[in-house]
């Protein structure tokens, strides 16, 4: 197929706008405008059968046709570029490498509406995105195609970017619109959809990036066009995201209802090594695991259930055969675990018991029950949590179970990977006892499995003070906080206490922090610590943190 939404992805300095003129650029808009009445490029969008391709699959034409006609009511456009779902890289390389494409989808999308304001909120770890958008809405600013009477119409649009923190909530619609009005990003209650109470209460049409790059090509060359690739309830290119064990990683765009087998084997080179294939995760981290047998399902909204999967992202995480199943799923428990916003009881509890329950398995510490008591804990998410976040979570764990049952099973047995020759009961064990302190139960209970899982007694505490008395209690070789705890003053109180006490001073203490707390840093007795990142409040590095325990274990002078 010939490429649509990727064909500038090869062209020098495709994010200018003189270059982007130049291979057909903003031709879109021009027609859209000049060429055609609102309600006729939704009509144009319906019959196209372009389906949302941010994870839910709504169909486009009928989400603006959800819109208010009213021209006297204010109307907004967001565009969603938070991208955080593990595995999903589409929209990223769209901004980073063909920008203007998504900023006049943007235009005719608000055109269509009757939006003359749009929002691009972007994920805040995503600079150089930033920097594309900001540069392309100034560029057209410049040229016309933003601002009042574009392209001599009487349709006015402004765009404007925001920056969000980080949070993978935020892709769910409703909580980005509370992030962009400055508030904490969580969902709310929905109806009324956004179309109708959206940001500032007012109507308003959320869109994720590859959905609005397929609209420029669809005004150019006609709904049918779109409509005649793909399947009868998925239609037009699709961007494929390829990650994990295959030779080519990487996006590769590609007619929806393509295979796994071909997306896999054509197109990303095969699986590294010359090894099998274990699972494949299809659409994203949030969507259920597949296996070898499925390698020949079309890759679209309609199929992909009929084997217990979703299309979600169309984002293709591959895990060959050296893949430990117990491994993976904890990880990506720990994720949802931290990125839940805590709203409501099921998903809060639940994504950190899952969490739990799942490190005590791939620590070797399972029991026989605990299988069926992460199945009945995962089910009891589904259809209870406030918004989908606690239900996907649940994906990796019941997929995984129904294909690799033995795989836990053998972990609580052999007290090893099936992957691997050393049994975790027969690694050295650790004497080191580390006392773990910190307000914040998420950074205890992480830094705790980390430790734990590598052999280390662990002891937790919540404040400064409980630290001291547990200390003293407890004699531990290594002490881990957070430099902030509910306050600087807190850690900060309790470091130099202990370097006072006789009885303390000699034990080693390495303070967690990030690059926006070392000034902090120098108040503090003690030369080890371990930068996270610029953002706050992300979990410790598993890397980093045993590698600092080691250096400072193996250091250490008794007293």
């Amino acid at each position: 197929m010939e490429k649509t939404l990727l064909k500038n992805f090869d062209v020098p300095h495709s994010g200018n706008i003189d270059v982007y003129i130049a291979h057909g650029g903003y031709q879109a808009v021009n027609k859209a405008l000049i060429n055609f009445k609102p309600k006729q490029i939704i009509e144009l969008i319906k019959n196209s059968g372009l389906r949302g391709r941010g994870g839910a699959g709504f169909p486009t034409g009928l989400k603006w046709e959800l819109m208010p006609d009213d021209p006297d009511v204010t109307k907004y456009l967001v565009v969603n570029t938070d991208e955080g779902e593990p595995g999903t890289f589409k929209d990223r390389y769209l901004v980073e490498k063909d920008p203007h494409q998504v900023l006049e989808g943007v235009i005719i999308t608000a055109y269509a509406v009757g939006a003359h304001r749009a929002f691009v909120y972007i994920r805040g770890e995503f600079f150089s995105g930033a920097k594309n958008w900001i540069k392309v809405i100034a560029d057209a600013y410049e040229r016309g195609f933003l601002g009042e009477n574009i392209l001599g119409t009487k349709f006015n649009l402004d765009v404007s970017v925001h920056r969000g923190a980080g949070a993978y909530i935020c892709g769910e619609e409703t909580a980005l619109l509370e992030s962009l009005e400055g508030k904490r990003g969580i969902p709310r209650l929905k109806p009324p959809y956004p179309s109708k109470v959206g940001l500032w209460a007012q109507p308003t049409l959320v869109h994720n990036v590859e959905t609005l790059a397929c609209v420029p090509h669809i005004i150019l060359k006609g709904s049918e066009w779109f409509a005649n690739i793909g399947t009868k309830e998925s239609k037009g290119p699709k961007i494929f995201c390829v990650s994990g064990h295959v030779e080519k990683p990487g996006n590769y765009e590609l007619p929806m209802g393509t295979t796994l087998r071909e997306i896999i084997y054509e197109h990303a080179g095969g699986i590294k090594n010359g090894r099998k294939i274990k699972a494949i995760i299809p659409g994203g981290a949030s969507t259920p695991m597949l296996t070898p047998e499925h390698l020949d399902v079309p890759m679209a909204f309609e199929s992909l259930p009929k084997v217990g999967s979703m299309l979600g992202t169309g984002a293709v995480i591959v895990m060959d055969d050296n893949t430990c199943i117990v491994n993976a799923v904890t990880h990506l428990a720990k994720f949802f675990a931290h990125e839940s916003c805590g709203k409501c009881a099921p998903c809060r509890i639940g994504t950190r018991t899952m969490m739990k329950l799942l490190g005590k398995i791939e620590a070797g510490k399972g029991r026989d029950e605990d299988i069926d008591l992460l199945l009945d804990l995962a089910n009891s998410l589904r259809g209870t949590t406030f918004c989908p976040l606690g239900e996907a979570s649940t994906n990796p764990v019941i997929s995984s179970i129904k294909y690799f049952r033995d795989e836990y099973e053998y972990h609580i047995k052999k007290k090893q990977c099936m992957t691997t020759e050393v049994p975790i009961s027969d690694k050295p064990e650790s004497v080191a006892k580390i006392l773990v302190v910190d307000d914040d139960p998420d950074f205890v209970e992480i830094t705790r499995f980390i430790l734990e899982s590598n052999n280390y007694k662990v002891i937790g505490a919540s404040n400064g003070s409980e630290g001291i008395a547990k200390a003293k209690e407890e004699e531990p070789d290594l002490i881990i906080s957070d430099i902030m705890m509910s306050s600087v003053l807190d850690g900060l109180d309790m470091s130099w206490k202990m370097q006072e006490d006789e009885k303390l001073k000699h034990i080693p203490i390495i303070m967690v922090t990030s690059i926006a707390n070392t000034d902090y840093a120098s108040l503090f007795p003690t030369d080890q610590y371990i930068h996270v990142d610029e953002f706050l409040f992300k979990p410790v590095p598993p890397d980093k943190l045993l590698d600092a325990v080691k250096r400072m274990l193996s250091s250490k002078v008794s007293v």
